[in-house]
């Protein structure tokens, strides 16, 4: 994937002007942060890099093809999206989630091994996500984004949903220099936040407040 295009989007929810002729370029190797409060456009946002939502006006582009035009095998196969949804399947292992819908691809075991260790979940991989803290499913959720991408099969889009929720500042940094890896290995990486962030080493801030113009 060479770019990912916002052309002239605009987006309205019952006659409120949500994202208003948002203009930009989303290019390989580089991080763009999203930033600002809560109904500021930022989930929506995203959901609209990813076919997700349609804008109410103006295009999305994947290397100048409208990612409307995309079906959900095309889109998979360039896009990684970690949401803000809660984990499903509480009763699960650690290492049962990690696996769901990953764990037939090729190098599966391998990529699994490091994830677990480059996220400290060596001592939980053995435990129901019901027993987890807010914290440690945060880390659970950021290691199968992780994983995903590393199954993936060439650089592509990640999109990543104010992932520093519920954890400390260390795993903020740590997780943070992992996205920061992806771009430098040709993705294009996109990330809604709150306030973290200005210390990550991004391309680009977007900051939004409660309409993008």
């Amino acid at each position: 994937m060479n770019k990912v295009e916002c052309r002239e989007v605009s987006l309205t929810f019952t006659q409120q002007p949500i994202i208003y002729h948002f203009n930009q370029v989303f290019e390989p190797g580089q991080i763009t942060l999203l930033q600002g409060p809560n109904g500021s456009g930022k989930t929506s946002l995203l959901r609209m890099l990813w076919g997700y939502l349609q804008p109410t006006k103006g295009d999305i582009l994947w290397d100048d093809v409208p990612v409307t035009a995309l079906n959900s095998k095309a889109i998979s196969a360039q896009c990684v999206v970690q949401t803000q949804q809660n984990m499903p399947f509480l009763s699960y292992l650690v290492q049962e989630y990690m696996g769901l819908g990953l764990d037939h691809r090729p190098g599966w075991f391998r990529y699994y091994s490091d994830t677990v260790d480059r996220m400290g979940l060596g001592v939980l991989k053995g435990q129901p996500l019901a027993f987890l803290s807010g914290g440690e499913r945060q880390r659970v959720k950021c290691a199968r984004t992780l994983l995903t991408a590393l199954l993936h099969k060439g650089p592509g889009l990640l999109l990543i949903d104010e992932f520093e929720r519920a954890l400390d500042v260390a795993w903020r940094e740590r997780i943070g220099e992992v996205w920061q890896g992806f771009a430098k290995n040709g993705w294009i990486v996109v990330i809604a936040t709150h306030e973290w962030g200005a210390a990550m080493a991004c391309k680009a801030l977007i900051k939004l407040k409660k309409e993008i113009r």
